[in-house]
């Protein structure tokens, strides 16, 4: 296919052409009596070739609009040529005033053909001259017709050479042009296809573009507010979504994710983003916008679904632990009845149920901790004196027997966080006994602590408390700190669970670190400025 430029210059030659053999054919006219029979016919003939050719070379081009072969641009530059040549032999051979339109015949040849083509053309133009020069009209091969000769072929150089670089600059055009409807036509597509709203304002709230997405979701017709001002309308509808536009052009900055309020108890809900255009010819905002309604509904019941599953497993799990105690207590209970049990063993039945009744109510303790609502007020809390009150809590504690306790702290009047004092020391007495009974008698716990900079470049406390243990196997690596998870004989199960849930509470996070031999828990808390 043949693009615009071709057709376009083949219409202004089209118009030039019958514009030199009117006049001409005028000029002939004006001194018809002074010519003789054989200047009259072949003026005659001339005006009828122009008509002809230029009658069929206008139908074929512009009405059937058929493809421009090679051939067909051959024919009439080579026809434009043979014109030329006429026109100038008619009108005085070397001397005519036509001379100079040989170099609009090698301009056209350098724009519609090859530069091969029109160097060939050049070449054509130039042997007619010389041949017209020579044999037809008499001369001969003088200095100016040598540097005429000369002018030809050297503007066939020039403006084949510029010809070609026209044509590879028009045909990178045209593939842009096609690469860019293309895109365009894949765009609206796009557009249309999507399930998400997109629309654009300028800057006085005139309503740009909105796809089909976008009509339905908001109930405008592009086709009614195309143009008009469309942001009260907007406000109107979905209460936040006119306010974001507009605040989008005055601050000049994008807004993320901001939630429109409905209108009605039945109305949309939009999630809408937006976006500055001002690099555009019209400076305008854009907006993606989405109805979050049915999201928030399965968020809900998403969430409603793992809580429930939650309580049910704690529940379950909290059971099982007050079955087996349960049943020793009932067991001692059903024992002590009877009259002729031996004093011995009555002693032994009750330190039974009294272990085992101590053991459950302990249970529900950690259990309704786990379930108690996170810390209230906070308040600058020294990490140091933290550490050293959990530690030398756990020192005293029974299962701490033979256990050797080092502490490491960098820079320790560095390290404070906002939190409140009790709960952190209880989750901190909770790892480092965890640590004591896992590593026993003759085993050790260090605790290290530092100020560093967070994965987000904050400040954050660092905890390490490492014990020579057996370590954390792989598989209760992702549940560790699940409540019943990995648990210890004689434990409750929750010890770990509620340290999560009291560093979560504070903003920080607790894991397991791969830093043998025995387990290392790793905790961190962000930082605080150290007070003056």
């Amino acid at each position: 296919m043949v693009d615009s430029g071709p057709r376009s210059l083949l219409r202004w030659l089209y118009l030039g052409r019958t514009a030199v053999a009117a006049a001409v054919f005028l000029a002939a006219l004006w001194t018809w009596a002074a010519l003789g029979p054989d200047v009259t016919l072949a003026v005659t003939l001339l005006w009828g070739a122009v008509l002809g050719v230029t009658l069929v070379g206008f139908f074929y081009s512009h009405v059937a609009r058929r493809r421009l072969t090679d051939h067909f641009l051959y024919a009439q530059v080579l026809f434009d040529a043979l014109f030329v040549t006429a026109v100038v032999h008619l009108t005085g051979g070397p001397d005519s005033a036509f001379v100079p339109l040989y170099i609009l015949v090698i301009a056209e040849a350098a724009l519609l053909l090859p530069f091969l083509g029109g160097l060939l053309v050049a070449l054509l133009v130039s042997a007619l001259f010389a041949a017209d020069t020579v044999l037809l009209s008499g001369g001969h091969l003088d200095w100016v017709t040598v540097l005429r000769l000369g002018l030809f072929a050297a503007v066939g150089v020039v403006t084949g050479h510029l010809g070609d670089r026209l044509r590879t600059a028009n045909r990178a055009r045209v593939d842009a042009e096609a690469a860019l409807a293309r895109t365009r036509l894949d765009t609206a597509r796009l557009l249309a296809s999507l399930g998400t709203g997109i629309l654009t304002v300028d800057a006085a709230g005139r309503l740009l573009y909105l796809n089909p997405a976008g009509e339905r979701l908001v109930g405008l017709s592009t086709a009614v507010w195309l143009g008009q001002p469309v942001l009260d309308e907007l406000e109107r509808r979905a209460p936040g979504f006119g306010a974001a536009l507009r605040r989008t052009w005055d601050e000049r900055r994008p807004m993320q994710r901001v939630a429109t309020s409905p209108a009605d108890p039945d109305g949309p809900v939009f999630e809408v983003t937006t976006a500055l255009l001002e690099g555009e010819a019209v400076p305008a905002v854009a907006a993606l916008f989405h109805d979050v309604r049915e999201a928030r509904r399965m968020e809900a019941l998403q969430r409603r679904a793992e809580q429930l599953a939650a309580v049910a497993e704690l529940g379950a799990g909290l059971a099982h632990e007050i079955r087996n105690p349960l049943a020793a207590v009932r067991s001692a209970v059903e024992q002590l009845v009877h009259d002729d049990l031996a004093a011995a063993d009555r002693d032994v039945l009750r330190r039974v149920a009294v272990r085992e009744a101590d053991r459950i109510v302990r249970l529900l303790d950690e259990f309704l901790a786990l379930a108690r609502p996170g810390p209230g007020p906070r308040a600058p809390v020294a990490m140091a004196s933290v550490l050293a009150a959990a530690m030398e809590a756990v020192r005293l504690h029974p299962d701490a027997a033979g256990v050797d306790f080092r502490a490491e702290l960098d820079d320790p009047e560095r390290l404070w966080v906002a939190g409140q004092r009790e709960v952190l020391q209880r989750a901190f007495f909770n790892l480092m006994l965890n640590g004591a009974q896992w590593a026993g008698r003759g085993g050790w716990v260090h605790v290290f602590a530092c100020r560093r900079a967070g994965s987000a470049a904050a400040p954050v406390v660092e905890v390490r408390i490492a014990d020579s243990g057996p370590g954390v196997p792989p598989e209760w690596r992702d549940r560790i700190f699940d409540p019943f998870v990995g648990r210890r004989a004689g434990g409750t199960g929750l010890g770990l669970a509620l340290v999560q849930r009291a560093v979560d509470a504070h903003g920080g996070a607790v894991w397991v670190a791969d830093a043998g031999p025995g387990a290392t828990f790793v905790v961190e808390l962000p930082a605080l400025p150290p007070p003056d």
